[in-house]
């Protein structure tokens, strides 16, 4: 059993987080100790312990005099980030063939259908999809794996739909969920592959034109060494 303390921490830590990647504490913005443990009506000690667990997570920054910044989402963030969903997910879902829940997969897809309008409720669902297609590719590993980069990714998508409100990306579920009844691995990772190059471009532009990085501009790819994921 936790003592009330670390309770009071992993509260704070699941808070502040929250609204970190839903972007309601957008990338740059300067947070006050004081303000923010009025506001979560909590005291002192079990903020500074959730936000040196956010630090090491890379989502806050700290800054002279015991400030913090939240971090801010940089194109090499993007182009990591879906390098990687690139790479793991698409062998995820090769390995998923003969092996994934197609009716569960179906259903979580009408889900994803219905989840129109509210971008935690889509996030949320878009989410569930892509786990559970790590989870059928049978290996415990990969999935804390790809469940690790879909957390990372989660709030750079916030921005990034927030920015595209009313386009929304073309439908690719069906596609590789046929892909995986016919136990054709190859195809159902051709489909992910190219949705995921499809989600990095529109996040790119979705976090470029979101007016809450304005304050804290995008950094540039490192230099000409940035690998590319396109092929």
């Amino acid at each position: 059993m936790m003592a009330p303390s670390d309770n009071l921490a992993e509260l704070a830590h699941s808070l502040l987080r929250r609204e970190i990647m839903a972007a309601s504490l957008p990338p740059g913005a300067r947070l006050s100790e004081g303000a923010l443990a009025a506001r979560y009506r909590l005291t002192l000690a079990p903020l500074r312990a959730a936000m040196a667990r956010l630090r090491a997570e890379g989502l806050l920054l700290a800054r002279p005099r015991a400030a913090h910044v939240v971090a801010p989402v940089t194109v090499d963030d993007v182009l990591d980030i879906y390098a990687l969903r690139r790479v793991l997910q698409g062998h995820a879902v090769e390995q998923a063939a003969g092996r994934a829940d197609i009716a569960a997969l179906r259903g979580l897809h009408r889900a994803c259908m219905d989840a129109t309008g509210d971008t935690s409720a889509i996030l949320a669902t878009n989410r569930a999809f892509h786990q559970a297609l790590a989870d059928a590719a049978g290996s415990p590993r990969l999935s804390r794996a790809v469940a690790d980069l879909l957390d990372h990714s989660e709030r750079m998508q916030h921005l990034g739909l927030a920015a595209r409100q009313g386009r929304p990306l073309p439908s690719w579920r069906p596609a590789l969920i046929a892909a995986l009844a016919r136990q054709d691995g190859a195809r159902a990772r051709a489909v992910m592959e190219a949705h995921l190059d499809l989600v990095r471009a529109m996040t790119l532009e979705g976090v470029a034109q979101n007016p809450a990085l304005r304050a804290v501009p995008l950094q540039p790819a490192r230099s000409s060494s940035r690998r590319s994921t396109s092929g």
